[in-house]
């Protein structure tokens, strides 16, 4: 079996490829091996440099010693000019033209062949060098590619949490505005109620006050048959008059007739006078005042007159029943008992 022998690894020194390696003939994968031989030895290293050192002598060799045929020289020229590095030149005993380029050319036309039993390979280039690069290089780019995801799902979460919240406060608001709308519907159905309980109270009061005044007029009147006929008349009409301050417990109703000057006045709960004050009942038009008539009352404290205005009742606005104490009084006085408009 044939043994395979790797230069670079090889304690041989490979003197009879340098010339050739220097001429830059050799193969891409046995230059690499001896480049790599020749950075580790420096004995070989030192033949690579007495190579290049003789090779960029040749242009100053003696010319009168001779040269080669010109095609040698040409082919060897061209090859040196395109493939070698400029080193720095030495002085060295004078080589002759003939004996360097024998070994040039017997260099590039005989190649050194390698023993049967040595076959020269190329290093063994293993990737596995790179494995802990690659490895670390995909996990990064892994790595970044699940950043710019998550960013993705964060950036996408954050945007449905706003709308949420966005939809979620634009729910509150409408909610608030249907509560303040319902509480606002409440409290006027609540005043609403409260007024009609208002109303139906003043107006049970009203009608008890003059339930109260027409069975005291039945009572009382007798036989004042002017003041029951007028009363009783299907054109009369009859308003309850509000007490005052002075008279809280006092009730008073005023009948009329649309279009007549007749007045009828009734009321109940009176304070007692002396005999030189008198309850005297005014009409008012435009702001003045004209006496009508004065009430008598009885020791109950009810009274009651019948009377004719100056005018039709319908052209005045205002009524009042005030104490008066001198009787012949033409502005009614600061002592109101009943004041109500008509």
């Amino acid at each position: 079996m044939t043994q395979h022998t790797d230069i670079s690894a090889n304690t041989a020194h490979p003197t009879d490829a340098i010339p050739a390696f220097v001429l830059g003939v050799l193969g891409v994968d046995e230059a690499m091996d001896i480049s790599t031989h020749i950075a580790q030895c420096p004995q070989c290293r030192g033949e690579v440099d007495s190579f290049m050192t003789t090779i960029s002598l040749i242009p100053y060799a003696e010319p009168s010693r001779g040269g080669p045929r010109a095609a040698v020289k040409q082919r060897l020229m061209t090859r040196i000019s395109s493939d070698l590095q400029p080193v720095e030149v030495r002085a060295s005993p004078t080589i002759g033209v003939d004996a360097v380029a024998e070994v040039i050319v017997a260099a590039v036309s005989h190649p050194p062949v390698p023993a049967p039993d040595v076959i020269i390979r190329p290093p063994r280039r293993s990737l596995l060098r790179f494995v802990p690069l690659l490895t670390t290089l995909l996990l990064a780019i892994g790595l970044g590619l699940g950043l710019i995801q998550a960013n993705g799902r964060a950036f996408q979460l954050e945007a449905d949490l706003a709308a949420a919240r966005q939809q979620l406060l634009q729910r509150q608001s409408a909610l608030a505005a249907v509560t303040a709308q319902r509480e606002a519907d409440l409290a006027a159905l609540d005043a609403q109620l409260r007024e009609q309980t208002a109303g139906a109270d003043q107006l049970a009061r009203t009608n008890a006050a003059q339930a109260a005044l027409i069975t005291s007029l039945e009572a009382r009147v007798g036989d004042d048959t002017q003041l029951i006929s007028f009363i009783g008349t299907p054109n009369t009409v009859s308003q309850t008059v509000m007490a005052t301050e002075l008279a809280n417990s006092a009730n008073a109703l005023i009948f009329m007739q649309p279009g007549h000057r007749r007045v009828a006045i009734v009321a109940v709960g009176l304070p007692l006078v002396d005999g030189a004050s008198v309850y005297r009942l005014w009409l008012s038009k435009d702001g003045e005042a004209v006496a009508v008539a004065d009430l008598r009352v009885a020791t109950d404290g009810s009274g009651q007159l019948v009377a004719d205005a100056p005018l039709p009742m319908d052209e005045y606005g205002r009524m009042m029943i005030t104490l008066e104490r001198e009787y012949t009084s033409v502005r009614p006085s600061d002592v109101v008992l009943f004041d109500q408009s008509l």
